[in-house]
């Protein structure tokens, strides 16, 4: 499955492009999505990217986007699925300390998973936006100093940043499950549909 185009929601070093390396391998090539109806809709529509990898439960909190129904009205293939085990960590640029830290930026989700210790923060601002892996590219990008950034290990490594906590997420046994999807006339050897759909 060498170089297979596969769609994901975010970018480089997100947790939906982790799930995609965990299925197809790490010799993908991926097509970054703004939103996960765009995603759905390149899919389904475009041979840009006939697959995609798409988050649609959390261990944690719940129901993704209503992702699982959006799947289930689209004109796609559901051909596996994948559990990621996903751990969260607070990065900010290098040489940035946790008492410098003024605001967190991150996906609504990611902050959802991460509440019991971010609740310890009465002055710092709590921002809801974009993706896990997008704002570490912003922070990096921008030298953004004071501002921190809840994501995976892979994105800090890719984007230079530094860990100021590991593991965040509210409990060890964070796992999100995502679906491989697939145009309707697409298909993957050696792959089974999901048991229920």
């Amino acid at each position: 499955m060498i170089n297979k185009p596969v769609a994901i929601f975010g970018i480089e070093g997100s947790f939906h492009h982790l799930a995609a390396q965990k299925y197809f391998g790490n010799d993908i090539k991926v097509h970054c999505m703004e939103s996960f109806q765009t995603l759905i809709e390149t899919c389904s529509k475009s041979d840009e990217a006939p697959y995609g990898i798409i988050a649609i439960e959390n261990s944690l909190a719940g129901d993704v986007n209503n992702n699982c129904s959006r799947v289930k009205t689209a004109n796609l293939d559901i051909v596996a699925e994948v559990n990621l085990e996903v751990n969260h960590h607070l990065m900010a640029l290098m040489g940035q300390d946790v008492n410098e830290i003024k605001e967190i930026r991150s996906h609504p989700t990611a902050i959802n998973q991460c509440k019991n210790f971010l609740n310890q923060f009465n002055n710092i601002s709590i921002i809801k936006t974009g993706n896990t892996a997008g704002n570490a590219q912003l922070i990096s990008e921008k030298k953004l100093k004071n501002v921190a950034v809840i994501g995976s290990e892979y994105a800090a490594n890719l984007y230079g940043l530094q860990i100021l906590k590991k593991r965040i997420q509210d409990t060890n046994d964070n796992i999100t499950k995502f679906l491989v999807i697939a145009k309707k006339e697409k298909k993957l050897n050696s792959i089974t549909k999901a048991r229920y759909w």
